[in-house]
Parts: C-alpha cells; structure tokens; sequence
C-alpha cells in the first residue's frame, strides 16, 4: 500500500454533470462531509489488503505476505516495499495505490434524478523485485452498488457496517479483476499473472 491509502473522491463525481446534484443535497445538505466521514469509518486499509491477499493465496502455491511496517502502518513508500521485499526474498511487490470511493449519477437521464451508483477505484502495480522492473500497472474500477435509493444512501452514510457491506465485495471484485483473464475485445485488461 502507498500512502495516503485513500482519497476521497468528491461525492458526487460527474453526478449527472451537476444536473441532478441538486436533488441529493437537498436531501442531504451536508453530503460531502457525511460521505468523507463514512468513508473514513468504513473504509480501511485492511479491508482492501486483505482482499487481493485472498484472491492471490487461491490463485498461486507461492506463498503471500501482506508486507508490514515496523510500526504496524502497513503502507510503504514504492522504494520501502521493495527494499523490504529484498528483506523478505520476495519474487514480486504488488503495490495497491490511491483507492477512491465514489457516488455517482446512475444514469444520464435529466429527469431520472432518484438514485446514485456507489464505486470503487484503485490503481495496481506489481513490480519484479530482483530487476526492479514494472510488470503490470493498471487502473480499475467496480460498481459496488448500482441505482441506490436516497434512502440506501442515507443508511450508508448513518448505520455502522452498512457502507461497509458494499465495499468488501467490492474490493473482492477489484483483485479480481486484476487476477482474471478478459476476453472481451472492447473492456480488454491486462491480467496480472502470478507464479504456479
């Protein structure tokens, strides 16, 4: 993980490019604050660390080490992880950076107004540690709730573990992603292949 672990994207990124942000505030007038802070309580480190560690531990015999500070901080500058992937007699550092979590519009209509899309993005990269070559880099995102109701939206910025409920997956789907072979010739991603 490189520090800061997450940003938080303005709650309503290209929420119908301002035509429909005005319903959501009325609602809540506070958005932006609330939504930050249900992140902040929400959205953790471990959550998304853990994530890509159990999607790699099903794909490979290689043995996975989340990679810790000393201080227990578990985030690493990129030439602090590979020093201590040297230290460890790693084969690769994958390097998880700049996890956004985002509202959007949930579609473009002008008068369909009712309800968000909930996303996730982060940027991967996994570097080979004895040549220090970058071996995979890539940008992803997964929809992590799709036409949620105001309502939904209230419950995640209010109830405890319920934000929460919809990132785990989420991230899950993420490392997926990073891991699975895609086929389709128009969304076509790198995969990121990991040792047998």
């Amino acid at each position: 993980m490189v520090p800061p672990f997450f940003y938080w994207a303005s709650p309503l990124v290209a929420y119908h490019a301002g035509k429909c942000a005005h319903a959501i505030y009325k609602v809540y007038p506070d958005l932006p604050a609330q939504f930050k802070e249900a992140v902040g309580r929400e959205f953790s480190q471990e959550l998304l660390r853990s994530s890509f560690v159990e999607a790699m531990k099903a794909r490979t015999r290689s043995p996975v080490i989340p990679l810790e500070e000393a201080s227990g901080a578990g985030y690493f500058s990129h030439a602090t992880a590979l020093t201590a992937a040297v230290r460890q007699e790693m084969g690769v550092v994958v390097e998880l950076v700049q996890p956004v979590v985002a509202l959007g519009g949930a579609n473009w209509k002008e008068d369909d107004c009712e309800y968000v899309n909930l996303a996730l993005r982060i940027e991967v990269q996994a570097t080979r540690v004895k040549d220090q070559q970058v071996i995979y880099r890539d940008s992803l995102s997964a929809g992590c709730a799709s036409r949620a109701s105001f309502d939904t939206v209230g419950k995640w910025l209010n109830e405890p573990g319920a934000l929460a409920g919809e990132l785990a997956p989420c991230a899950g789907d993420l490392a997926h992603k990073v891991l699975d072979y895609d086929s389709n010739q128009y969304s076509h991603r790198p995969q990121l292949k990991l040792p047998e």
